[in-house]
C-alpha cells in the first residue's frame, strides 16, 4: 500500500499544481475571477488568503490517502473539501465576497474560453476521485482492478493461494 499511496500523492500534486496554473491563469493579474482559486484548495482557501498557493499540497495529501492511505482521512478529506466549495461559492472567501466571485466569473468566462476549459479540469479529477473512493469503500483496501501480491495469502494446510 505504501506505493499505491506514493504514486496518489504523486497524482495528487500533480493536479494540483494544474489547478493552481488554471487559478493562476483564471486571476488575470487582478482582472479575472477568483472562482478557481476559491474551489481548488477548500478548505484552506476559506480561511486563508494565500491558502490557493497550498493546493499541490492538499491534493497531494488527499492522493496519499486515496490512493493507499486512511480511508477515514480519504473520506474525511473529500467531504470537507466538497462542504467547503459549496460553502464559498455561497458565502465567499478571505478576498471576495460571493456576489464578486460570482459577478467576475460571469464577465471572464465570456472574454476568456480557457477558464471554462478549467472547469472540465477541475470536474474530472473529482469525478475520478470520488470514483475511486467510492471503491475503496466498496471493496475494502483493495480495488477490483489492482491485486497486489500482500493481498494473496497462502492457505497454510494446502499451500493453495487464497484471497483473504
Amino acid at each position: 500500500m505504501a506505493a499505491a499511496g506514493a504514486i496518489g500523492a504523486c497524482i495528487g500534486f500533480a493536479y494540483g499544481c494544474a489547478l493552481l496554473v488554471w487559478a493562476f491563469w483564471s486571476a488575470g493579474f487582478g482582472h479575472g475571477t477568483y472562482v478557481p482559486a476559491a474551489i481548488i484548495c477548500a478548505p484552506i482557501s476559506l480561511i486563508a488568503r494565500h491558502g490557493p498557493l497550498l493546493a499541490p499540497v492538499w491534493w497531494a495529501v488527499t492522493g496519499w490517502a486515496i490512493g493507499g492511505g486512511s480511508r477515514r482521512l480519504m473520506i474525511a478529506l473529500m467531504a470537507v473539501h466538497a462542504a467547503s466549495v459549496g460553502l464559498s461559492l455561497v458565502t465567499g472567501t478571505a478576498w471576495a465576497s460571493s456576489e464578486e466571485l460570482w459577478e467576475s466569473l460571469a464577465f471572464v468566462s465570456q472574454r476568456i474560453p480557457d477558464v471554462r476549459r478549467g472547469f472540465t479540469l477541475y470536474l474530472a479529477g473529482q469525478i475520478i476521485a470520488w470514483s475511486y473512493v467510492t471503491l475503496r469503500v466498496a471493496f475494502g483496501t483493495r480495488t477490483p482492478w489492482r491485486n497486489d501480491a500482500s493481498d494473496i495469502a497462502a492457505d497454510p494446510g494446502t499451500g493453495a493461494r487464497r484471497l483473504p
